[in-house]
């Protein structure tokens, strides 16, 4: 799975993930590549990145679609 705006680095990820906890910055949503099966509804998911490259993995807990929490 991957995240629909293509943060970089994992570090990345986890300041978006922060920022929209707080509330200062958008949604951050995944997406299943290929588009062959839908994205996962389980509360936690694997995310890899950036798109192509796979230099790093995250697991992540998501709800209603958004991540919340990047471990």
């Amino acid at each position: 799975m991957y995240i629909t705006h293509n943060p970089l680095t994992k570090k990345q990820l986890k300041a978006d993930v922060a920022a929209y906890n707080k509330g200062e910055g958008n949604a951050v949503t995944y997406f299943q590549a290929g588009g062959i099966f839908p994205a996962s509804n389980r509360e936690w998911v694997t995310i890899e990145g950036p798109h192509g490259f796979h230099r790093w993995y995250a697991r992540c807990k998501q709800v209603d679609g958004n991540i919340v929490k990047v471990t």
